[in-house]
């Protein structure tokens, strides 16, 4: 989670597709490191005491201006470490240098690449404009003016939610929550969180592990390692659970990736943009590639990027996606790693609304929510999200051995 890994030069463009003209090249990033996204109350002194978050510490300035004005103000924050809500931390600075770097090294040398032909796109909030005004100004060393587009959040396709528990038919909580609530293991580690952390457990306080030690900052004494470890195993498996119950992330992405494409028909028929960056979160990035069964079940990490590339070889089109350096193989595309471009829009256009697919009434009887998982949940998500206390075991044991970022990962093998 720290970031720093997967920063590789992306495969080298055009492998596999001899003759092929590279059209467009699209880049779908998270936000670099960050301090807590919402002022959670992770744990508190004692019993009695008062809420209190880990202590960061924010030296990366943020600027405000108008468009017109001859300075650059920056924030301060009157704050502990001069910090706001999902405020950069220091670190996402070398992150999005590293990320720059290899997308130079990997296109660089094309005849368009510049920003010129760049169009950007952010989500409307502090961590996801910093992170891209990082990017693009080391991707672009020279002096940059450039239009940002953005919308409000509740009409921004990739501002998702981290989590989404109730179904956008009728409102009703997803049962995999409810069963996940009930297990015994569960009710176990929530009394424990609440005796050593003074808090009732939420599944978002995984967070609060998380970016802690993504950033070097000290948990409460009275928080063991263990019951750090399986704070953040269980947040993971309620964050995810519709990921894997349900299609309801999957409808959730289909109008980020509608947005993708229409800038991949741009390109191909109206030659711009060459390039569009959009600078999204984690869980888009989740749901998006999920939606496409193309997830490798491993957290994106901060700064971490999808890489979409556009290829024309006469009248045909291509799609390839890369993830930190690693073309995609897509299992909806013949397993193979050149996508065709009809197959490609295929897969976007396939997403049945979660309501459509609702059986219809019979005599007068209310419809029941029953929602269709995914092929690649069907079979892998369901059984990999095992309830049993012996796979909490096996799994925070593995997390200490290997470090944080394989957590997620060692709970959906």
């Amino acid at each position: 989670m720290p970031g720093g890994f997967g920063f590789e030069p992306v495969a080298e463009p055009q492998s596999g597709c001899e003759g092929c003209e590279l059209v467009q090249v699209q880049v779908i990033h998270r936000h670099g490191a960050r301090t807590l996204w919402a002022p959670l109350d992770c744990w508190a002194a004692a019993p009695s005491g008062p809420p209190e978050m880990p202590q960061f510490q924010c030296d990366l300035p943020f600027s405000i201006g108008t468009g017109r004005s001859r300075h650059r103000l920056q924030k301060h924050y009157l704050t502990a470490g001069n910090c706001g809500t999902g405020s950069l931390l220091g670190q996402a600075e070398r992150q999005f240098q590293q990320l720059a770097e290899a997308l130079n090294r990997s296109y660089g040398e094309l005849s368009w690449w510049g920003e010129e032909a760049t169009r950007l796109y952010s989500c409307d909030n502090e961590r996801n404009l910093g992170s891209l005004d990082l990017l693009s100004s080391f991707l672009f060393p020279r002096s940059l003016q450039a239009t940002v587009n953005t919308m409000p959040p509740k009409e921004d396709p990739f501002q998702l939610p981290g989590r989404i528990a109730t179904s956008p038919c009728d409102g009703s909580v997803l049962p995999t929550l409810k069963e996940i609530r009930a297990e015994r293991p569960f009710r176990d580690f929530a009394a424990r969180w609440k005796s050593q952390a003074n808090v009732t457990w939420n599944h978002m306080l995984y967070d609060c592990v998380l970016s802690a030690r993504c950033a070097g900052v000290r948990l409460p004494e009275s928080i063991s390692e263990e019951l750090a470890d399986e704070a953040l195993a269980w947040g993971f498996r309620q964050q995810l659970a519709a990921v894997f119950h349900s299609n309801w992330t999957t409808w959730a992405a289909s109008k980020a990736w509608h947005a993708v494409v229409e800038q991949m028909r741009n390109a191909s028929e109206k030659g711009w943009p060459r390039l569009a960056i959009w600078s999204t979160h984690d869980s888009t990035m989740i749901y998006m590639l999920h939606a496409l069964q193309a997830w490798d079940r491993i957290w994106p990490g901060y700064a971490t990027a999808v890489v979409l590339e556009l290829y024309a070889s006469g009248s045909e089109l291509f799609v390839r996606m890369v993830r930190d350096g690693k073309p995609l193989v897509l299992s909806s595309c013949d397993h193979k790693v050149l996508c065709p471009w009809p197959r490609f829009l295929h897969m976007v256009h396939s997403t049945v609304p979660p309501c459509d697919m609702l059986p219809p009434a019979v005599d007068g009887a209310e419809r029941v929510e029953q929602a269709a998982p995914l092929p690649m949940g069907s079979a892998l998500g369901v059984a990999a999200l095992g309830t049993s206390a012996a796979f909490l075991a096996a799994l925070l044991a593995a997390a200490r051995r290997r470090g944080q970022r394989q957590v997620l990962a060692e709970a959906l093998l």
